[in-house]
């Protein structure tokens, strides 16, 4: 049996390994001690991405499949504008329905990772050098040597030109492709802020909130089963010195004396992510991208994938699903 080795242990290299193991002896190595790349839930809170929606086929499929629970995200209710004039209610426009995981988006992570064949799964071991021989490739990693007959690349386009060498080195061509794909979600910081209750719930409100005033650009109800929360992406001008008093102050200038409650602050600044962002990244999108490309080299040999390579639903959950059908139906 031929060896595939798969590098990143997020959605797209867990559910390539998932897809093709009865294929390949396959190893998957991972640089960070934990899978999901940037899938991360702390507490039951996704701190990566969260939503799926009813037109993401693959992704649901997938899930059905593995018998995982969704559950709505709650949008009713008025959302909140928020200036340095004031807070004003106002009614949201209709937005298409989307879904949340029950347990958060590790539990899909897991329920992958538990249906692969034994010793698949390499942590805390980053990839350093890629070596195309004529009859193999070899890959150096921290922890030492290995040899495959194919390899599939699934860390973002400019995570896997920084912190891997390649020999013989890459095209210019394909480094021009892959330098100037952004890494969704590399510009991003989100925050999860947990309350006893759901008390904007019981205000009439969504916990939407769009504010120029900050730190929080963009405000939503994250409560699960067990706990009540709402998250929010960091604001790029916001100062991450101070950012829990300040979003202790923007809580209480949204929500007055019950907005003060906060039972605690998760943060993860993705901008900060050694494997998920780059400088390049950090500078942030005006739009989101026009994501889709095929990029491979050494015949074939070395193929990049993940979300970002997806012609359809590129930089969402949908698109690291999608970005493995597409080798798989070539």
């Amino acid at each position: 049996m031929k060896k595939l080795a798969i590098i990143g242990g997020g959605l797209s290299g867990l559910y390539a390994a998932y897809s093709l193991q009865n294929e390949y002896e396959i190893t998957i190595f991972e640089a960070r001690n934990r899978l999901g790349g940037r899938i991360h839930t702390i507490e039951g809170f996704d701190m990566g991405p969260s939503w799926i929606w009813s037109h993401q086929d693959r992704i649901l499929s997938l899930i059905r499949s593995l018998k995982i629970e969704l559950f709505a995200q709650y949008t009713s209710g008025y959302a909140l504008y928020d200036t340095p004039q004031g807070v004003q209610r106002f009614t949201a426009p209709p937005s298409p329905p989307s879904a949340r995981m029950k347990g958060g988006l590790m539990t899909l992570i897991d329920a992958l990772a538990s249906a692969l064949h034994p010793n698949t799964l390499r942590l805390s071991e980053p990839i350093h050098r890629v070596d195309a021989q004529d009859d193999t490739i070899v890959i150096e990693t921290s922890k030492g040597s290995y040899k495959a007959d194919l390899i599939l690349c699934t860390l973002p386009p400019r995570i896997a030109l920084e912190t891997i060498t390649y020999n013989p080195p890459l095209s210019a061509a394909l480094i021009q492709q892959l330098s100037t794909v952004p890494t969704w979600m590399g510009h991003a910081a989100k925050c999860v802020i947990e309350y006893k209750t759901p008390f904007w719930r019981e205000m009439g409100l969504s916990g939407f909130c769009f504010s120029h005033a900050g730190p929080l650009g963009e405000i939503h109800d994250a409560c699960t089963h067990e706990r009540a929360a709402l998250f929010g992406f960091v604001h790029s001008s916001a100062s991450m010195e101070t950012i829990e008093i300040d979003i202790r102050s923007q809580m209480s200038r949204l929500f007055g004396e019950k907005g003060e409650e906060i039972v605690s602050v998760h943060l993860v600044d993705w901008r900060k992510e050694t494997f998920s962002s780059t400088s390049a990244d950090a500078k942030g999108l005006n739009a989101h991208p026009s994501y889709g490309l095929t990029a491979t080299c050494y015949n074939d040999r070395l193929m990049f994938i993940g979300t970002e390579t997806a012609y359809t639903e590129g930089g969402y959950l949908e698109g690291a699903i999608r970005s493995v059908e597409q080798i798989l139906n070539t």
